[in-house]
């Protein structure tokens, strides 16, 4: 509370100074406090965020290095003495390149040299920006910020718009050159006009803090407008805040729509309240190699099939929530292949956009989590309807998200050993060890699962008899 109130007095005694150092009025001088702690907030978290970016890729490092080390250790251990009559193998084969011939050995030593050298890098940057002050970069491109009220005509003191004509209040040291108020007409905005006039539509009320008494105003909603140039262009850019629509979508109970998105298609799939398939489809796009505004683009249509799809059956959409910072910070530990796939992968944005759509078109949006959900997919339903993985995976998250059943068959739990006390995804993972090296293509080929089950774990069961009557 003591710092709270100690920062207000810091803030109104810098307002005043600025006021008389600028000669501008109270709410001009309040922008400017406010658009400097907007920028030394998110200094301060991408300073967090660099920290944590580095201390994944150190540990990922580090982990490459242990493992490296180890294969090369197993390797000379293997190749020495008579490696021919030896029935284990090694995963660092001897051979040598025809190019820069080198043996396996040596650029592996090459490699460790040079990870080694990364991580001391890693660990001085880590170490020096933990000690070092946070700055903040000033743009030397003109920006000026006007902080909305509402209460205020148009929703702002300064800068007010009603959506034909823009009036600006100039600031004292200015007025023996421009006047008291500039004016001008101003087209109607390409997007986002509609909401501009349901902001200035929108009346509100102001509370007294003593009595109570609500007081009713003309304008509710305040609109803050910011003024910037780039690339030798001058860009308005208008924020409000509007209320929440009416959601026009059904409970979860009577039905979902699940998404499940790859980094080319999203494959979808619509359930009834019995958790049955309605209907199922994949909308395929491709962002790689796109301009910002490109991929923007491409997402908002595929975002917005799905929002119309959603608006079709009156249900809502569940996705599955996924984290990729810590993949990301193992780039250069994985294939070229693999990291340009994750690189292209607009995931964050593609959920941004959906997020916003559904918003604005009153559709609920759920988050569940995707454990298992691919190898449900394939185990439970994938033969059963004749759908892809991403399909499947789609149906097994709009199950999830109606909180249905997704427990296995009970042949195979009986034969699986499983503890009922235990969770329905216990059972999932004993069963995915017992099919470990099955291919996508092989599920779509098992009509019953005790067929398949049973034999794999009369041979487990019979492996590990054999072991241990051999260690009596």
């Amino acid at each position: 509370m003591c710092n709270s109130r100690s920062q207000q007095g810091l803030e109104a005694k810098l307002n005043t100074l600025i006021q008389q150092t600028f000669k501008i009025n109270k709410r001009q001088a309040g922008a400017v406090i406010a658009d400097a702690d907007g920028k030394i907030d998110s200094a301060k978290k991408c300073h967090v965020n660099h920290i944590k970016q580095l201390e994944g890729k150190l540990k990922s490092a580090k982990d490459w290095l242990r493992r490296a080390e180890k294969s090369l250790k197993d390797s000379r251990k293997h190749y020495s003495g008579k490696w021919q009559n030896k029935k284990q193998s090694t995963n660092l084969k001897l051979f040598c390149y025809l190019d820069t011939h080198r043996t396996s050995w040596q650029s592996k030593r090459f490699a460790i040299h040079h990870k080694k050298r990364y991580i001391t890098h890693l660990e001085s940057q880590i170490s020096a920006l933990k000690t070092a002050p946070i700055q903040v970069t000033i743009s030397k491109q003109p920006d000026c910020l006007f902080l909305g009220s509402k209460g205020e005509t148009c929703g702002n003191q300064v800068f007010q718009f009603d959506g034909a004509t823009l009036k600006l209040r100039v600031p004292e040291c200015l007025k023996t050159k421009y006047g008291e108020i500039l004016e001008c007409s101003v087209d109607p905005f390409p997007y986002g006009q509609n909401k501009l006039e349901q902001a200035l539509s929108t009346p509100g009320f102001t509370t007294n803090k003593k009595t109570g008494y609500q007081t009713p105003i003309r304008y509710g909603v305040a609109m803050t407008h910011r003024l910037y140039a780039k690339d030798l262009r001058w860009f308005w850019a208008v924020t409000v805040d509007l209320s929440v629509p009416k959601r026009v979508t059904k409970p979860r109970q009577y039905g979902c729509i699940g998404i499940d998105i790859n980094p080319k298609s999203i494959g979808y799939a619509a359930v009834d309240h019995d958790g049955n398939l309605v209907t199922k489809g994949r909308l395929s796009f491709d962002v790689s190699s796109k301009r910002r505004g490109q991929t923007i683009a491409i997402i908002a249509d595929v975002c917005n099939s799905l929002v119309n799809l959603a608006l079709y059956f009156g249900v809502p959409i569940c996705f599955e929530n996924l984290d990729f910072n810590t993949k990301k910070t193992q780039l250069r530990e994985r294939g070229k292949k693999y990291s340009r796939m994750l690189s292209n992968f607009a995931y964050s944005r593609f959920i941004e956009q959906l997020v916003l759509q559904c918003g604005n078109a009153g559709i609920e949006v759920i988050r569940r989590n995707p454990a298992w959900s691919s190898f449900l997919a394939l185990v439970k339903y994938a033969r059963m309807y004749g759908m892809g993985s991403d399909e499947a995976a789609a149906l097994v998250l709009a199950r999830r998200a109606m909180n249905l059943s997704e427990r296995l068959p009970r042949s195979i739990t009986a034969l699986l050993g499983v503890n009922p006390r235990k969770h329905v995804w216990s059972g999932i993972n004993q069963l995915n060890k017992v099919l470990t090296g099955m291919s996508r293509h092989d599920f779509y080929s098992v009509s019953n699962w005790e067929f398949k089950v049973k034999p794999l774990i009369e041979s487990v069961t019979q492996i590990e008899s054999e072991a241990s009557r051999q260690a009596l």
